[in-house]
């Protein structure tokens, strides 16, 4: 019982977690887009991505949460299936589709 109301607990602090920098980073776009690069072009690709990227690191920060969970839990093939998904499922054919089928480049490769 306890193992399982600890578990909910780290569901819900990962996913308050990035909601919480996810939000940060859409809010604070003119400052992180200026830390490494002073270049015009790279501060419009990255507000045009920063949406994006935020939803990404949210989604990121559930799965590290849920296979972390399942690792625990000796749940080897159930780790295994969310990456395999989550992973090669999506972002593979998505990142294939929007950079090259598109024709929108690295920004849909990134995407």
């Amino acid at each position: 019982v306890l193992a399982k109301y600890i578990s909910w607990i780290a569901i819900i602090v990962a996913f308050i977690s990035g909601l919480i920098t996810g939000a940060l980073m859409v809010v604070f776009v003119p400052y992180l887009s200026r830390a490494f690069n002073d270049s015009q072009e790279m501060h419009a690709i990255y507000k045009k991505v920063v949406g994006i990227v935020a939803i990404s690191f949210f989604m990121l920060n559930m799965l590290t949460t849920i296979c972390g969970i399942l690792q625990g839990q000796a749940r080897t093939v159930g780790m295994t299936v969310v990456a395999l998904v989550a992973c090669w499922g999506c972002s593979v054919p998505l990142s294939w589709y929007l950079g090259i089928h598109c024709d929108h480049g690295d920004e849909g490769i990134f995407l």
